[in-house]
């Protein structure tokens, strides 16, 4: 399902331009006009095989807009849930660098590093441009530190986890008539099990021949005469 990153700050950081350089994208609004983002945006993408779910907020701001606070409002319920927060900072916007009192992991960066650079530290990245690598490289961080040491990698498609979860099957199928013993094991299942993890396996990287392709392409589609 990825893991939850919420980007967050004060409005006109560039959290919504943040998103769109992350995913290659110009699905989330961006405007000069603070408070354009009410509701929460989320966009999966793959960085370096991890699987990363990024959930654009409204602005942390007092506003009369019972709409924007409504917004706000969602954006501190959605950092409650989020796996990692990335508070966006900027040099223009004042008081931006003002961390919030969090309880889930919080990472910080500079937004705009195409404006001065006086006074500040820390990760820089221009959003703007889409020069978000640093970025990219302390989401990758923060996802090794914080999910498990057994956590599956990510499975893009689903033709490879069907494959995956068939193999799976199988060996489990050859470990419980192995876990029979020689007296009740039957030698013909067993066989069997491993055969066809080998046949999925050699399916999941790509090692299939002409029949089977055109198999598939049969039971699958209706071809005309």
């Amino acid at each position: 399902k990825g893991f939850r990153v919420g980007i967050v700050g004060l409005p006109n950081v560039g959290k919504s331009s943040i998103i769109n350089a992350l995913t290659r994208s110009n699905r989330a609004i961006v405007t000069d006009e603070a408070g354009t983002t009410r509701d929460i945006q989320e966009l999966q993408v793959d960085i370096e095989g991890r699987l990363f779910l990024l959930l654009d907020s409204a602005g942390i701001r007092h506003s009369s807009s019972k709409a924007e606070q409504e917004g706000v409002r969602r954006s501190y319920e959605m950092m409650d849930a989020c796996d990692l927060i990335v508070w966006v900072c900027a040099p223009d916007v004042k008081n931006s660098e003002v961390l919030p009192t969090v309880a889930n992991p919080l990472i910080h960066i500079w937004n705009k590093a195409d404006l001065s650079a006086t006074g500040r530290s820390g990760a820089q990245i221009c959003a703007k441009s889409g020069d978000v690598k640093v970025l990219e490289k302390l989401l990758c961080e923060q996802y090794d530190a914080l999910r498990p040491s057994g956590e599956s990698v990510f499975i893009s498609r689903q033709r490879d986890k069907v494959a995956l979860e068939a193999g799976i099957k199988g060996i489990k199928g050859a470990i419980e008539q192995l876990e029979k013993g020689p007296d009740l094991m039957s030698q013909e299942l067993l066989a069997e099990d491993i055969r066809h993890v080998i046949f999925i396996l050699a399916r999941f990287l790509g090692h299939v021949d002409v029949e089977d392709v055109l198999g598939r392409v049969f039971s699958g589609f209706c071809i005309g005469k």
